[in-house]
């Protein structure tokens, strides 16, 4: 899947809407629909499940009290499964069925139409992908977002020590991002 995006006229000037498994781009739309949903103070206990989470983590721990916050920089620094898990039960109720579904409705309003999500970190699932003009839509509404954009701009986040954990140092594995996006990919929403 491809897009092509202008930056100076703010439109995809060509796509491909072939639908690919979004792996860990998913991230943004988790971190969009938590960022208007939930408060960054909330505590939230990690899952057995959530702490279980392979591929790339923030080292939770069953049982580990964190708050939404630091699940928040886990999420966008680390591009932690295991935030994204604990992330998306703390605002699905306790039910990732229920933050997929937020995560959906979230895509349509942003005129999403090659989109489905069915879990909040991107491992590959069934019925779990997105399009490159889609995935443009949803990161310019992440960039837009004061939250999400200030934490995605941060590079190292020094977490305090949790009832189950030291004080851990997280810094972002991406190398592209830098604290000051141009404001034509965040302001105007995309069209094409």
């Amino acid at each position: 899947s491809a897009a092509l995006y202008s930056a100076d006229t703010m439109r995809c000037c060509m796509t491909e809407t072939r639908q690919v498994e979004p792996w860990s781009t998913t991230k943004l739309m988790t971190a969009l629909v938590v960022a208007e949903t939930m408060d960054l103070n909330q505590e939230v206990t990690v899952s057995k499940k959530a702490a279980s989470m392979g591929g790339s983590t923030m080292n939770l721990v069953a049982g580990e009290k964190v708050t939404v916050r630091q699940l928040m920089y886990g999420l966008l620094l680390e591009s932690g499964n295991d935030a994204a898990y604990a992330l998306g039960q703390a605002d699905g109720d306790g039910s990732i069925k229920t933050f997929a579904a937020k995560m959906n409705a979230r895509a349509k309003k942003l005129g999403c139409r090659g989109t489905h999500f069915v879990n909040p970190n991107g491992l590959k699932a069934k019925n779990h992908y997105t399009t490159a003009a889609d995935y443009v839509k949803i990161a310019r509404a992440a960039l837009a977002n004061k939250t999400v954009f200030k934490i995605a701009g941060t590079k190292v986040y020094h977490m305090d020590a949790t009832n189950k954990s030291h004080a851990r140092t997280l810094e972002t594995h991406l190398d592209l991002i830098e604290k000051k996006v141009p404001v034509s990919l965040r302001e105007k929403p995309v069209t094409g």
